[in-house]
């Protein structure tokens, strides 16, 4: 029998989950048939986790990590049916954490008046994003809909996930143009361009409507009533000619409302991220006073610098990346100075690192 684990334990080095999995329940069931729930259970978590990493749900960066965690487990479980040794499923395991975690500092603000407008059972919504460009627009988006899926509801049991399927597009830069007309051909492209469309086999845009957009994307097509997509647009150097850009996204929501969508649809959630200098003080009061000029959507609050006690607070939550002993006010403000503010873009950079090491640990 010491073959047979032996052969597992090779499987796993090629890496072949799948088949160690499979070899390892005949085995289990031959020899040890009181621990076939744990392999069963096993199974279960490296499927769903290889789902989300198709979906797209776990960021790339960290697929290995993951995947060394259920290697590991699977080795730890192997040796432990080959001794007859206690179940080590009966000890805590230990989770990598996701980046996107490092996006939940701050922002509640911002996350309410989204909550506020969400009431609203509209199938389309369309949410403005305002602020200095080292406040990480995207990260916002980004905590939004990894929020929808449930990713924030238990750290520690991260196969806990909202009933719902949300698929995130984010076109990223919409290039600015000088006539209306090609401005509105521009974030029709980049929408379609990330949706796995071509948008040149596609046209004329300005002729489809969203339930066709809907109908024929593949990464969108197979969403219906209760599910999301979620939709993220830069508008760049739109601080030159925020009129414009405002003027653009103005029309974009009155086209996409002028032909509804059916009730078989899934929702749709729009993101604009009109983003400035706040050093040009002239340049960003101009696009304050723009975005308030665009009807029919939720103008969500302008991001702020962010406080060292905001990190603290972030610290307590996230208390398992901490090195043991290590107290959250003390580690965070000796990172970042408790008596000034600080952009985004300096804190995420400081908290991923953390998040980095952490998982490092896990696999080492």
């Amino acid at each position: 029998m010491s073959s047979a684990f032996k052969e597992i334990r090779d499987l796993v080095a090629l890496p072949d989950i799948d088949a160690a999995l499979v070899q390892l329940r005949s085995v289990v069931q031959q020899v040890a048939p009181e621990r076939e729930d744990a392999v069963v259970q096993l199974t279960s978590r490296h499927n769903d986790q290889e789902r989300r990493i198709t979906n797209g749900e776990i960021l790339e960066f960290h697929v290995s990590t993951y995947r060394a965690q259920v290697a590991g487990d699977l080795l730890r479980l192997v040796s432990s049916i080959e001794n007859r040794q206690e179940d080590p499923a009966g000890l805590p395991e230990r989770h990598p954490v996701d980046i996107f975690h490092a996006y939940t500092i701050n922002r509640e603000d911002q996350m309410d008046d989204l909550l506020d407008f969400r009431c609203s059972d509209e199938q389309c919504q369309f949410f403005i994003l305002q602020g200095d460009d080292r406040h990480e627009h995207e990260h916002f988006f980004e905590r939004v809909a990894h929020d929808l899926m449930g990713h924030f509801r238990d750290i520690d049991n991260p196969d806990l996930l909202n009933p719902v399927s949300v698929e995130r597009l984010t076109p990223y830069v919409v290039s600015r143009r000088r006539k209306p007309e090609e401005y509105r051909q521009e974030i029709l492209v980049r929408l379609y361009d990330k949706a796995g469309l071509n948008a040149d086999a596609h046209g004329p845009l300005m002729d489809k409507t969203l339930q066709y957009f809907w109908e024929n994307s593949p990464r969108v097509n197979a969403l219906e009533k209760g599910d999301i997509v979620t939709v993220f647009f830069r508008l760049e150097d739109q601080d030159r000619k925020p009129e414009l850009a405002a003027e653009t996204v103005t029309w974009f929501i009155e086209h996409i409302r002028s032909h509804p969508l059916p009730e078989s649809a899934p929702q749709f959630l729009f993101f604009f991220s009109f983003e400035f200098n706040e050093r040009r003080a002239e340049r960003a009061e101009s696009v304050r006073q723009a975005v308030q000029d665009i009807a029919g959507a939720c103008v969500i609050s302008e991001f702020e610098k962010v406080w060292c006690d905001d990190v603290v607070n972030w610290l307590k939550r996230y208390r398992k990346v901490l090195t043991e002993g290590d107290n959250p006010r003390i580690f965070g403000e000796s990172i970042f100075d408790p008596d000034t503010p600080h952009y985004m873009a300096v804190i995420n950079p400081e908290i991923q690192r953390l998040i980095n090491d952490y998982n490092e640990k896990l696999i080492s």
